[in-house]
């Protein structure tokens, strides 16, 4: 593949696709870019990377435009990689990487297993367009366990299960999987999987069993051996569904409350939303609640869904929106159960477009923020980001910049309030993109994301220095 056609899959991807890979190996870079501008606060509080590892990704991966990095570490210390590559025209695998010293070595990354994908057409006036589904790895962790889910075509056919499997020795073995929805799912795709603070399994996803694509939720006992009946989340506007390929998000409370966001889409409008249940034996949602009175018009998807964590009483969410006509990310918080959010831009002060934004409450209360911004001023969009190119008959956000992309990290205490932003390992000319973020029980912060250059493509995992009060 041509560095010119590797670019521009990695343009597609910054202006709102996600990339998903492999040759292992660590590489050689040219010297890093410099940081995007930063106060000398910002670099006193802001911890340095302590580790960084790289995998070398295969050429047919530079194109898995979904097939993205997930991360989580147990509270024994065992830190778990997962991604996706492609090892077959019908065919992804899905590789581990471990640690079981806190993230300071790893072992070589390991195929753990091969998941059949389906390939299938969709047709618009004048067009035929080939998809196939995405295996999607997730990873969540709680105590003495890690879960992984993905999603899986059953023996390469259109029957589509979103599975999870459990695993108690820190990645090495899991048990059987399971499915989390019943046999009336259609494709479940752009998934969640988090661990809510009562210590129960949350699996969200989007599918089309009612034509349009709706948010599901099922609910999963701490042992990951069963799950609940999905649910329904919100039909959408006129029960036509929702943004169909926006990531889901979850959080649950200690009480048993449980909170999924997502982009919706009224009339294009295409703002964040949060349905909540109530404890029960029944995940019952509520009408969704919109999280800004900013509107943003766009004909068409951005591929960027938000990302919840509870810290305390309150409920924080980061998102990005489009409808200043520049692609940024914001944050908002809200007391619990008011559901009442005042939104503001995360980093202010920067000048790059922003996208993919994911949030994390380690246990002392601090948030842990990571987002992908350009390293080039962000443009003013045409039509708040439109593009005229499509995927499955729609819109998604306009390719950005092409000076490359870093993986950005900001803190907060408990109130919401971000410090200063700073870019982790940028490289000059590389698009970093679509960020995985984990935190351990002591402070130690964990990303991961998909890297693209004029080489290829790359897996690359960091682990940041904890900061007062975070180390214990």
């Amino acid at each position: 593949m041509t560095k010119s056609i590797i670019l521009a899959v990695a343009l597609l991807a910054a202006g709102g696709f996600a990339m998903g890979w492999m040759a292992f190996g660590v590489r050689s870079h040219t010297a890093p870019a410099p940081a995007p501008p930063a106060s000398a606060t910002a670099a006193k509080k802001t911890p340095p990377v302590e580790v960084e590892r790289r995998y070398v990704l295969r050429p047919e991966d530079i194109q898995a435009d979904r097939e993205t990095p997930a991360v989580a570490v147990d509270d024994q210390g065992h830190v778990v990689v997962a991604w996706a590559s492609q090892t077959g025209d019908l065919e992804r695998t899905i590789y581990l990487l471990r640690s079981s010293d806190g993230g300071t070595n790893f072992a070589p990354p390991v195929p753990w297993r091969k998941v059949p994908i389906y390939k299938f057409q969709s047709k618009s006036p004048g067009k035929t367009m080939t998809f196939s589904t995405h295996v999607l790895p997730r990873l969540t962790a709680s105590a003495g366990a890690l879960w992984l889910g993905w999603v899986e075509a059953v023996n390469g056919g259109p029957e589509v299960r979103y599975l999870v499997a459990r695993s108690t020795d820190g990645g090495t073995t899991f048990a059987e999987p399971v499915s989390v929805h019943g046999d009336k799912a259609v494709r479940p795709g752009f998934t969640s999987l988090s661990t809510g603070a009562d210590g129960t399994l949350c699996a969200s996803w989007l599918d089309g069993r009612n034509q349009g694509q709706q948010p599901f939720l099922s609910l999963g006992n701490k042992a990951a051996n069963m799950f609940a009946t999905e649910e329904l989340v919100f039909a959408g506007p006129d029960g036509k569904g929702i943004c169909p390929c926006c990531d889901l998000a979850v959080a649950r409370s200690t009480q048993g409350s449980t909170f999924v966001a997502f982009r919706n889409n009224d009339s294009g409008y295409r703002d964040i939303h949060i349905s909540r249940s109530e404890p029960g034996e029944k995940a019952t949602f509520a009408a969704p609640v919109p999280v800004t009175s900013e509107h943003w018009k766009f004909e068409g998807c951005p591929h960027d869904g938000p990302s919840l964590a509870l810290s305390g009483d309150r409920l924080h969410l980061l998102w990005m929106d489009a409808h200043s006509g520049k692609n940024r990310v914001y944050a908002a918080s809200s007391e619990l159960p008011s559901l009442q959010f005042t939104p503001r831009e995360l980093s202010p002060g920067s000048k790059g477009a922003q996208g993919h934004p994911k949030l994390i409450a380690d246990s002392s209360g601090t948030l842990h923020a990571v987002w992908d911004e350009s390293l080039d001023p962000a443009p003013v969009a045409t039509v708040a980001g439109a593009s005229a190119g499509g995927h499955g008959g729609h819109a998604h956000t306009a390719p950005l910049s092409g000076g490359g992309r870093a993986i950005m990290y900001a803190s907060s205490q408990a109130d919401g309030e971000f410090g200063p932003a700073r870019a982790l390992a940028p490289h000059a000319g590389a698009f970093q993109l679509n960020p995985a973020l984990a935190v351990s029980p002591g402070g130690d912060v964990f990303v991961a994301w998909n890297e693209l250059d004029t080489e290829g493509k790359q897996v690359v995992m960091v682990r940041l220095a904890p900061t007062e009060p975070n180390r214990r």
